[in-house]
């Protein structure tokens, strides 16, 4: 072989390609398929150096001649596309080897004739030649014109054919991206204007898949109106007119946004218009701005996405536009040259329009619509919001398996109904597996937070419909009575009631430990959404402090499960604590342990709710409702003598719990912050159900203990505080007796007094080393066998320092013998090591997520906490009170109680461990090797729970009808569900089981949702 370089100078060589060429010609007179190949040789022969004109004119000939035969053969073929489906031509369209510009543009004006393309029937072939008209501007690199045809091709058939080709129109060669970029520019460069402001003259006139209401024709009669009577003469009434409208079509959210909007854009034409006095400028650019921060507060939470980006830069214009407006004509006002220290925008307005960029930026994400729609009528929105919508759900869910934020904003529409003809419960699942699996989560991890040992559950995760106790150690107690200090031993007791037959246990010995000596004095927690910019997540995050209190399970669980309990019940939704984490009405289960009384006051909230529920976000906790009393007394002997060293402080069980409720409201940011206008005293249901849940707070705690666990926890919280505070002064005593210089004033004193020593007499100096000692240790609680060697060691040499520590040691020990017992059993919490940030937080390296309470037929949302922060307050009689309790007292010295609480912890992790084993038995597999073939409840791909084949029913088109056929072939039991398995790719199902709810091993799979082969 040669370099074609060498062509060009070896002319024998050129004459031997020319003559190929020549043969080739006279071959293609019979055949075409070697025209390709005269093409590639006339374009190599082209660039020879020696070639004379006509040879030139000659190669070039050959070389359009079959570019005019490849011309003509790609015109046949995008002609012909064009008698095919939407879908079809799409494809000939994005074929590389089809980006014959002219062609296409000759195709075009061909299918065109003499009409205009808005006048083109039917709307299918409308739609086709939209589609041409997109490709042609792709092609010239005008992506903004390109994207708008394919909008209009959208609005001209809104079918399942035309919106496919688009979503393949889309992310054909990166569109999509493409678009993101030119919006970007458009920020970069056109800083004030992201979209025209010029108002619509005319409305749509392809407005046929609608159904003409009475609504619709009395809109459009409106509008028209406001366009030949107002819209050039009087904007400022236009602007009223659209504020007027917005009472004819209360019930759409769309057209109340748009209704704002449009009043807005007239608005902004009067401060146009040069007659505008400076006056009205500002007035009506006050107005724009107020409105503009309603619309978006508004747009942001519950219009659809395509809704939204329309209205974000409209919004992002007309603020930047009458700014610019006001501050020209501030500047060119005779009256106002001086010099202004106040700022155009106030610091408000400036984050409104970083949230307006901020939130055009996160949707373009996901909508490729970035430039589209443009405004328009109130009557054409309604027509515009439904095809955008159509294309959407559809557009998201084909990009749903690529990435957690497609799948999520596919979910936010189902939930927010924009979405319609989808499985909320299969989306949600698919949802939660994307977001956990971007933090390398699993939906297990959220199982061992909901999977408490403590609360027992039915074997398919759900809660008992029957009263039931804390599956606590059965050494446990029922309540919390005081605790002694004795500082003439040192030793601590805590004392505790014990429970009877008919009372709950509600916290143990490991309880007890790790809250002293993690120093928890108070606790508050949160369940919050985890990301600002997704409205609608399927999980909430848990935020807790203090931070150590994740070292601390039971507790932070026990904050959770009386959290989530909160949730639930007033949500009137039960979330199951295995994975799907499916959910069901409370009334089926939850509440049926509850009395028939509290049933019908503890109604849902969303049961007792009868305005528009979607703006409805409240925050309900649990807190103290009550100071806890208490009373500090001192040890009396039998002879009625009163010893302060010993102290006793006894807690009164008098403790009120409540749940406080207040309404909540997203600011510009989009963070959830108290609505300051929320009045305390409404006759809301929420605040009703605040108050009923309040009112039986302990009778619903015997059904449920774990709301009465938290009575306890608080006082344990109080012992804690008791125990640091006394640690603190013990410690304080210690350092002033460590500083105090008093024994080296004395040792001086005796030292001169007594001159030298040895004295040269053995029984004066065994005279003056008595008198010391005693005196010493008289004062100063030393041992005289002890104190004796550095003593002499003192007289002797004059080395008085370790007869100082030793001495001062001795008085500490002595004073301060509570400090050592603390010290020893770890009662203490460091000062160093309190949290340095007092801001809720968790451990980012855990999984901290549970579902969130919400349902698809459910719109309202519930955040809160719990809050246990102790207000003790002394009160006499509180231990007469105690005495008097009928309550089966127990002492329990700390020594016992930290090996109690030791053995406690020690079951646990070998209850965990068992646990854990069983589970790998019944999950894992082994080949012959003994290697892990399978860690899923699947035994091995294609095989059921026995090892038999897998039998796959026919797949099933929802959830519900699945899980009928396999508790009909249970014989009415309730079947056993499995969730998706994203890896594999298999599909959910539901298992027939027994009436023990263990699976029925018949292989049997009833498959559902994504994944089932149909």
């Amino acid at each position: 072989m040669y370099e074609t370089d060498n062509i060009f100078k070896d002319t024998v060589l050129f004459k031997y390609h020319l003559l190929l060429l020549n043969e080739l010609v006279k071959l293609a007179k019979e055949t075409n398929d070697i025209d390709r190949l005269i093409n590639g040789g006339a374009h190599i022969l082209l660039p020879f150096e020696s070639l004379s004109n006509e040879s030139i004119r000659n190669l070039t000939e050959l070389n359009q001649c079959y570019l005019t035969k490849l011309n003509v053969k790609i015109f046949e073929i995008l002609k012909s596309s064009t008698y095919k489906s939407c879908r079809e031509l799409t494809e000939v369209l994005l074929n590389p080897s089809n980006y014959f510009l002219e062609q296409l543009k000759q195709l075009f004006h061909q299918c065109l004739g003499r009409l205009q393309l808005s006048e083109v029937q039917p709307s299918e072939y409308r739609s086709k030649l939209y589609l041409i008209q997109a490709i042609v501007f792709k092609l010239e690199n005008d992506a903004e014109k390109s994207l708008r045809s394919a909008h209009d091709a959208l609005l001209s058939h809104p079918y399942d054919d035309v919106i496919d080709s688009l979503i393949l129109f889309m992310n054909h060669s990166h569109f999509h991206s493409t678009l993101r970029r030119t919006l970007l520019n458009d920020i970069k460069q056109c800083s004030l204007t992201l979209t025209d402001l010029t108002p619509p003259t005319q409305m749509m006139n392809s407005l046929t898949f609608l159904n003409r209401t009475e609504r619709l024709i009395m809109l459009k009669k409106y509008e028209r109106a406001i366009f030949k009577r107002l819209a050039e003469n009087d904007p400022v009434q236009a602007a009223y007119s659209y504020m007027d409208l917005i009472m004819a079509v209360t019930n759409s959210r769309t057209l109340f946004m748009n209704n704002l909007i449009m009043s807005c854009v007239y608005f902004f034409q009067a401060i146009s218009q040069p007659k505008c006095t400076l006056a009205e400028v500002y007035a009506y650019r006050s107005i724009i701005f107020d409105i503009s921060v309603e619309i978006f507060l508004f747009t942001r939470h519950y219009l659809p996405l395509y809704v939204q980006m329309y209205a974000y830069k409209l919004l992002y214009t007309l603020i930047m536009r009458s700014t610019d407006l006001f501050a020209k004509r501030i500047i060119s006002s005779s009256s106002n040259r001086t010099a202004r220290s106040q700022p155009i925008l106030s610091d408000f307005h400036e984050t409104l329009l970083d949230e307006l960029l901020k939130n055009i930026l996160q949707l373009s994400k996901v909508s490729p619509f970035t430039h589209m729609p443009t405004i328009g009528s109130s009557h054409d929105m309604i027509y515009m919001e439904c095809a955008g919508n159509e294309f959407l759900s559809k557009y998201l869910k084909a990009m749903a398996p690529n990435s957690s934020m497609y799948q999520y904003y596919f979910f936010e529409g189902i939930w927010k109904s924009w979405i319609d003809g989808e499985n909320f419960e299969d989306e949600r699942d698919y949802c939660m597996y994307y977001l956990l699996k971007d933090r390398q989560w699993t939906t297990y991890d959220v199982e061992d937070l909901l999977c408490w040992s403590i609360i027992p559950r039915t074997d398919d995760g759900w809660y008992l419909d029957t009263k039931h106790r804390l599956q606590l150690d059965p050494s446990g107690y029922s309540q919390v009575i005081g605790i002694t200090l004795n500082n003439d031993t040192g030793d601590i007791e805590f004392m505790f009631a014990q429970a009877k037959k008919n009372e709950h246990n509600l916290f143990d010995a490991g309880d007890v430990m790790d809250i002293v000596t993690n120093g928890i004095s108070y606790a508050y927690f949160t369940l919050d959404p985890p990301n600002v910019e997704y409205h609608s997540h399927p999980f909430n995050e848990m935020k807790y402090l203090p931070k150590r209190l994740v070292d601390i399970p039971n507790y932070l669980l026990t904050l959770l499960h009386t959290d989530y309990l909160l949730k639930m019940i007033s949500t009137g939704v039960e979330i199951c604590s295995q994975t799907p984490f499916e959910m069901r009405p409370i009334s089926e289960n939850l509440v049926q342990r509850l009395p028939v009384h509290i049933r019908e006051e503890l109604q849902s909230v969303a049961m007792k709710k009868s305005e528009l529920l979607t703006d409805s976000i409240h925050r309900f906790w649990i807190q103290p409702e009550s100071e806890i009393e208490y009373e500090q007394a001192y040890y009396r002997n039998f002879f009625g003598r009163t010893n302060e060293n010993i102290t006793q402080f006894y807690l009164s069980d008098k403790i009120k719990m409540c749940v406080k409720k207040h309404r909540m409201r997203y600011d510009e940011r989009g963070n959830l912050i108290d609505d300051k206008d929320d009045n305390e005293n409404d006759q809301s249901a929420e605040a009703e159900f605040a108050r009923v849940f309040t009112k039986y707070y302990d009778e619903i705690g015997e059904y449920f203990p774990e709301l009465l666990r938290l009575k306890e926890l608080l006082k344990l919280s109080v012992l804690s505080r008791i125990i640091q505070s006394r640690y603190e002064s013990q410690c304080d005593l210690a350092a002033q007796i460590e500083n105090d210089a008093t024994f080296e004033t004395y040792l001086a004193e005796v030292k001169n007094k007594i001159g030298d020593y040895p004295t040269g007499s053995v029984e004066a100096d065994e005279k003056i080393l008595n008198a010391i000692s005693n005196n010493i240790c008289k004062n100063f609680f030393c041992k005289k066998s002890n104190l004796k060697p550095y003593l002499l060691d003192w007289l002797r040499h004059g080395q008085h320092t370790a007869l100082v520590t030793f001495v001062k040691q001795s008085l500490i020990q002595c004073k301060a013998k509570l400090k050592f017992t603390i010290e020893k059993f770890s009662l203490h919490y460091d000062d160093e090591d309190h949290d340095d940030e007092q801001r809720l937080n968790n451990d980012t390296t855990q999984c901290f997520w549970v579902p969130a309470a919400f349902s698809s037929d459910l719109s309202m949302k519930v955040y809160g906490g719990v809050m246990l922060t102790p207000n003790p307050k002394g009160r006499t009689g509180v231990k007469d009170e105690s005495e008097k309790s009928k309550k089966s007292k127990t002492t329990e010295n700390v020594a016992k109680l930290s090996k109690k609480s030791n053995d406690i912890k020690s079951k646990r992790s070998a209850s965990n461990v068992e646990k854990s084993g069983d589970s790998n038995k019944n999950c894992q597999t082994t080949d012959q090797n003994g290697n892990i073939k399978s860690k899923s409840h699947v035994i091995g791909r294609g095989a059921g729970p026995s090892g038999d084949p897998k039998i796959h029913s026919i797949p099933f088109n929802s959830r519900k009808g699945a899980m009928e056929a396999a508790q009909k072939d249970g014989k009415g039991n309730r079947p056993v569900h499995h969730g998706v398995n994203y890896e594999k790719k298999e599909p959910a199902h539901w298992h027939p089981a027994d009436k023990d709810g263990k699976i029925i091993k018949n292989g049997k799979h009833y498959t559902y949702g994504r994944y089932s082969k149909k």
